[in-house]
């Protein structure tokens, strides 16, 4: 068993569980990483303070332990916890398994998240403009701004009148997946008064067909289909809201899910049905009603894989140090592997 570089000291390894779905591959799995102690469990690991406060030095290998996977740090607290997605290449049926190791205690590292090798597709408008949401109507109306994002820099914003006529305005995203099953996630808040039933919303569309809709007002948080519009749950103005919705459209039947900034879970729904009003758009589309007046604002978009059941963590393994791994009876190249001279641990 190989490890992957000389410059981590520790590594934890991490069994998943394959799905009864059947086997999975390049699946994105999410791992929450906690600085301090704790007992690991699920999807929970603890570093007990030997990486970087910032996470910079986490990295993830595949089950021979020294190739490197594709992962994403989606948000963090300093000396707190950070929650990392990782894509595995290959997760086999239930009731096999897959293995994967976290590394860590790199004090010089920085890190290399990036969500859009992790992801299907990502969009944290990073580059200052609605890309991937091309296709727009009424293209004055959207526009990307340095003060709504819920973290970093920029995020998706549109305006809107109560004068502006009938209509509503919308950037139509292609590609957001090719899958008949797929979770999307994203964050969305409406500032915006609701004069005649006005929605901040976001539509997933397939084929030429509306399927579903989530939405929020300043009245409530709303999802829609077969022309019926029902009110799940009450929501608040100015605030962040997170949305989960996992779509499949062999069953045409999705669930969502909303929670708040903390990660605490506010609403859950499944098995809604989709919908099936003809539209001529496809994929994703962020939607904001001309009967609002104020602003609507979305982030931090990704698509990912989805299957149900999902594929689940197992067990963890206890602390890897790089020296107990590897013993007098290592070979040199072992060592040179790691850029260590074997002589060095006499």
């Amino acid at each position: 068993m190989g490890w992957f570089s000389g410059s981590w000291l520790y590594r934890k390894s991490h069994v998943i569980s394959g799905s009864t779905a059947g086997a999975q591959t390049n699946y994105q799995m999410k791992i929450i990483v906690h600085y301090g102690s704790g007992t690991d469990s699920g999807g929970d690991v603890y570093l007990n303070g030997k990486c970087r406060t910032d996470f910079g030095d986490v990295r993830f290998t595949a089950s021979d332990g020294t190739t490197l996977l594709d992962y994403w740090m989606e948000s963090y607290t300093a000396s707190s916890q950070a929650v990392f997605w990782v894509e595995v290449p290959n997760i086999p049926a239930s009731p096999s398994t897959a293995t994967i190791y976290v590394y860590y205690g790199n004090s010089a590292a920085t890190t290399t998240s990036n969500a859009a090798n992790t992801m299907i597709k990502y969009s944290g408008f990073e580059d200052g403009t609605l890309s991937p949401f091309t296709n727009v109507q009424n293209n004055d109306y959207f526009s990307v701004s340095s003060t709504t994002k819920k973290e970093g820099s920029y995020g998706a914003q549109a305006y809107d009148t109560s004068s502006t006529g009938s209509g509503g305005r919308y950037p139509a995203a292609n590609t957001f997946w090719a899958l008949n099953k797929v979770a999307i996630e994203f964050w969305m808040r409406c500032d915006a008064t609701s004069t005649s039933g006005g929605e901040t919303a976001v539509y997933f569309t397939k084929e030429g067909y509306l399927r579903a809709v989530v939405d929020i007002r300043d009245n409530g948080v709303f999802s829609y289909w077969t022309g019926t519009i029902t009110n799940f749950g009450s929501s608040s103005k100015n605030t962040w809201y997170k949305f989960v919705v996992e779509l499949d459209y062999d069953s045409l039947k999705y669930n969502f899910r909303i929670y708040d900034t903390a990660g605490s879970l506010l609403y859950s729904y499944s098995n809604l049905s989709m919908g099936s009003t003809s539209v001529t758009y496809t994929d994703v589309m962020i939607y904001s009603s001309s009967a609002l007046v104020g602003y609507s604002y979305w982030d931090e978009f990704f698509s990912r894989k989805w299957v149900s059941p999902e594929p689940s963590h197992g067990s963890w393994g206890s602390e890897e140090t790089i020296w107990n791994t590897y013993s007098e009876s290592s070979s040199v190249s072992d060592f040179r592997s790691m850029g260590i001279s074997k002589y060095l641990v006499e």
